[in-house]
């Protein structure tokens, strides 16, 4: 057993009403690997019907990312962040930022059979935006700081991509660390009417993208259809030189989900240089 399902098996065997369940649930999403939900799987205790059938789902919805599964593990797991690799480190690492929930719009085991352990670690940020304002030195010290623990200097390149209102902090971090390639999915950027604003500490990032040659190809998906979304990327477009990928035809603001079920998320990462 990893640590991490012996952690989840203490937590469900105290489950007893259906948000007790969610909230298990809720911890594998944002933090399980595949290997992880596969050992879940074996049933080592008993609980209710509708956890099975969930974990059920969600190793089905796993298995149609790639026919074999990517064997990464949790090396790191921090409040902030975790760490994934394969059996031995990679060249290269992908650094992801999740939106306001924690997760990069999946559950971080289906987003990780994107990946080549062979090629990549890929560390998982959970909040790279504080609420509030006023300090406008937080951003950078947050890139230092997760670049210090997840050892960015060993790695021949890095990458970056986020979700939702992780997109813009993707961005900002790729300008930071020089990564050749960034991408933002379906990125949250308040523009100067949205009320949203106040809520976020964005002026920081908004200098940093203001003021950026991009060291690379900086790209943001988002689903054509989605009136909000298309908005944001304007926005964004409006500080940053971005390649625009709109996906015709999805109106979900959760991209990587309709990418990953329709067959097309491996596609599009690879478009946008993530893979």
């Amino acid at each position: 057993m990893t640590p991490f399902v012996v952690r989840v098996l203490a937590d469900l065997v105290k489950c007893k009403t259906p948000a007790d369940y969610y909230r298990v649930q809720i911890d594998i999403n944002r933090h399980a690997t595949l290997e992880d939900v596969a050992l879940l799987s074996t049933r080592p205790i008993q609980w209710s019907q509708e956890f099975d059938h969930w974990l059920d789902n969600l190793a089905a919805a796993a298995a149609l990312a790639r026919p074999e599964p990517a064997p990464y593990q949790l090396v790191t797991e921090d409040r902030a962040y975790s760490l994934y690799a394969g059996p031995s480190r990679a060249p290269g690492l992908v650094l992801s930022f999740c939106g306001k929930a924690g997760l990069l719009l999946m559950p971080v085991a289906i987003v990780l059979q994107y990946f080549s352990p062979a090629e990549f670690d890929v560390a998982v940020v959970r909040k790279p935006l504080a609420s509030g304002r006023g300090d406008n030195g937080a951003f950078r010290r947050m890139v230092e700081k997760i670049g210090a623990a997840v050892e960015l200097g060993r790695y021949q390149e890095v990458r970056t991509f986020g979700t939702s209102a992780g997109g813009v902090a993707a961005l900002a971090a790729g300008v930071l660390i020089g990564a050749p390639r960034a991408a933002s999915f379906a990125g949250q950027f308040p523009d100067a009417g949205d009320r949203r604003r106040d809520l976020l500490q964005i002026e920081e990032i908004e200098t940093i993208l203001r003021d950026a040659d991009p060291p690379g190809e900086f790209s943001c998906v988002y689903g054509a259809d989605n009136h909000d979304d298309t908005r944001y990327a304007v926005a964004l477009s409006r500080l940053l030189a971005l390649r625009q990928v709109p996906i015709a035809g999805v109106h979900e603001h959760n991209i990587i989900a309709a990418l990953h079920n329709r067959g097309l998320l491996a596609q599009v990462f690879a478009e946008v240089g993530l893979t």
